[in-house]
Parts: C-alpha cells; sequence; structure tokens
C-alpha cells in the first residue's frame, strides 16, 4: 500500500473491543482509518500528518443467513473473500466494487448501475459503529424489514471514514441469477448509441448495469443482463449485442499517469451536452443513472468541472497528484452547512481525516 501524504505510523486493529480501547483513550492525535487502503490514492490526501488506523485485521463473517438474504461481516473482509462464502449459499452481493467491504461502502465509489437497481446503499441494513471519541452505538438492524429508527448507516456510504468507524456491515443479499451475461454492443454513432442507451435505462427487467464509453472508433454501451432464462440475452444478441467482460467504468481500467480521472454526476438528460464540451480523444464513461468519469489533462479537468457545474451536476478529481486530487465543483450551501454540521456533531474535535 503507498500513501502521498504524511503519516506517523500505523496502528492494525484486528477486534472491535480493541478498536474501542484505543479510541475510548486515544489523545486527539489526527488519525486515518483504513482496510486495505487499496483506494488512498483516489482519495483527497490527508491535510496534516495522520497516524493510519488499519482495520484490515476485522475480515471476518459473523453471520450469513441464506434464508433471510443477510449477513454481517466487519470492514475489513475482502469483497474477494466474501464472494467466495456467498457463491457456496447460491447468494450474491449484488453491487460492484472491489477491496475491503468497509472500503467500498464508505468509498461511494460509482458503480454501472440502471434505476432501480441495486447499490451500496440501498444493501447496508445497519451497522455497529465507534465514534473517534470511543462511543459505541448501533443503526439499523440486521433484517431487511426493521423500525429501528433514524438510518444513520446510509450517512457512512460516501462519508469516507470522515464521520465514524464502522466495527461490522449488516447487508442485503440476493440469489444469485440463473442466467447472466455481459454484453456490447460497439462502434455506433452518438446519437444511435443514446437512443438505445435511454430505451435500456428504462427496460422493466433484467439489465442490472448499464454504461457508455466513448472509444477510438466510435461510441460502445457494455450492460449486465440477468434472468430466469436466456430469451432477453438473445433478444439483445440479435441486437447486434456480444458478450464481454464485465462493464465497468474508467477507474476499473489502466489509469494513464499523464492523465488526471474525474468522477462526477449530471442529469441523464445532460450528459449529451456534457460530452459535446470535450474533444473527441477523451476518454468518458457514463453509467445508467448519470455517474461519469473522465481521463483528461488537468487544463481540461479544470474545465469539466466549470462545465459540470454548470449543467447542475458535481465532479470531483479523484486520480492525480496530491495536490489536485479533491479538487471539486462547489457545493451547494445548504449542503455545506449540513455536510459541517454532520462533522462537527459526530467528529467535533476532527479526529478523522
Amino acid at each position: 500500500m503507498k500513501v502521498d501524504y504524511l503519516t506517523e505510523g500505523q496502528t492494525e486493529v484486528d477486534r472491535a473491543e480493541d478498536l474501542h480501547d484505543l479510541l475510548s483513550s486515544h489523545d486527539g492525535s489526527p488519525l486515518r482509518v483504513l482496510g486495505g487502503g487499496s483506494r488512498q490514492l483516489e482519495l483527497p490526501p490527508a491535510s496534516k500528518s495522520v497516524r493510519l488506523l488499519r482495520l484490515s485485521g476485522m475480515n471476518r463473517i459473523h453471520r450469513l443467513e441464506a434464508a433471510d438474504l443477510t449477513c454481517s461481516v466487519e470492514p475489513g473482509l475482502s469483497r474477494y473473500d466474501l464472494d467466495a462464502a456467498l457463491a457456496e449459499k447460491g447468494l450474491q452481493l449484488p453491487c460492484t466494487g472491489g477491496g475491503s467491504l468497509g472500503g467500498l461502502f464508505a468509498s461511494g465509489e460509482p458503480s454501472p448501475m440502471t434505476p432501480g437497481a441495486h447499490s451500496p446503499r440501498s444493501l447496508l441494513l445497519g451497522m455497529n459503529c465507534i465514534l473517534a471519541e470511543g462511543l459505541e452505538f448501533k443503526s439499523g438492524a440486521k433484517v431487511v424489514k426493521n423500525v429501528a429508527g433514524y438510518d444513520l448507516q446510509k450517512l457512512f456510504v460516501g462519508s469516507r471514514g470522515l464521520l465514524f468507524v464502522a466495527t461490522m456491515l449488516h447487508l442485503k443479499l440476493r440469489p444469485l441469477v440463473k442466467h447472466r451475461a455481459h454484453l456490447r454492443r460497439r462502434s455506433l454513432e452518438i446519437s444511435r448509441a443514446f437512443e438505445i442507451f435511454t430505451r435500456l435505462r428504462h427496460k422493466p427487467e433484467g439489465v442490472s448495469a448499464l454504461c457508455i464509453h466513448r472509444e477510438d472508433d466510435g461510441i460502445a454501451l457494455y450492460l449486465t443482463m440477468e434472468g430466469r432464462t436466456r430469451s432477453g440475452i438473445a433478444s439483445l444478441e440479435k441486437e447486434g449485442f456480444e458478450e464481454c467482460k464485465l462493464p465497468t467504468l474508467l477507474g476499473g481500467e489502466r489509469q494513464n499517469n499523464n492523465l488526471e480521472l474525474i468522477r462526477g454526476q449530471v442529469r441523464v438528460s445532460k450528459v449529451l451536452e456534457l460530452l459535446a464540451q470535450l474533444p473527441e480523444s477523451v476518454a468518458f464513461s457514463c453509467s445508467g443513472t448519470g455517474q461519469f468519469e473522465c481521463q483528461a489533462s488537468p487544463d481540461l479537468s479544470d474545465s469539466l468541472l466549470r462545465s459540470t457545474f454548470q449543467l447542475g451536476g458535481q465532479a470531483e478529481i479523484r486520480r492525480a497528484k496530491a495536490e489536485r486530487r479533491g479538487l471539486s465543483t462547489a457545493m451547494d450551501p445548504a449542503h455545506q452547512r449540513l455536510s459541517n454540521g454532520l462533522k462537527m456533531a459526530l467528529d467535533p474535535g476532527g479526529v478523522l481525516h
């Protein structure tokens, strides 16, 4: 694991009890929480020297209820190990993303979804947590239907570990589908590609992931089709789709070190307008819910941030040199006040960075 910000060593924790003891007696100096550390070069660098608090040793499955389609896991458990255990039971966690489970949910990373498809936010039923001051609390529940008060666990998704520390995640699962295929259709004109893209993102069932890429030879569509039979897959093959690898956004591909990776979100109706403002040589990808990624030079990154803001969206530089990573579109003032208020309420000492 590499980091490009100042650190003062690291502490590895294997049990929730040890984490509680550590935080309860902590002197208030800056900490950064991480699992395996695979996302550290995509997150804004720590603003000051920090001690790394590694939870990779908290990697156990505490409960796996196949009949209830739920499980409870520690945040350091890898996605690979969870998938292997679920496959033995004929189950799956129906969202994309790798690394540790805590990192997957805390990062809020994009997924090539369609409207109504599962996302990390929709799959997190509840959590056991610890505030930076050492106070333990629980949110949500272990089951799908509950009336356990406010869904504070939803704040964890996308929080990047800056609000509180997870010690247990209660997750919603789904049965493995009988038929699944990853399909693509390439070399499309842009108008034709968006016509198909719009139709497929509103398909009532079967399409669980959808993204559109700009490639060297035109626009390409990638999707994941699932179902009890192959009929849906066969119908798309008749339209010119062919089987391929799992569709990803650009973050899943090899990053060009001379370019920056920008991630953002706009309304799908604005994607064409945003794409029109980028040179044809720029790699661009957008999911069925308007989450986009783009690889661009620093100058073009700045222009893209401005364009995204003007279109009512938001974007952030996710892979770049440390001094550039984390630059983003302006946050709505109300959103900024809410964000600051949550940080002050949950981590008033500013321990988590």
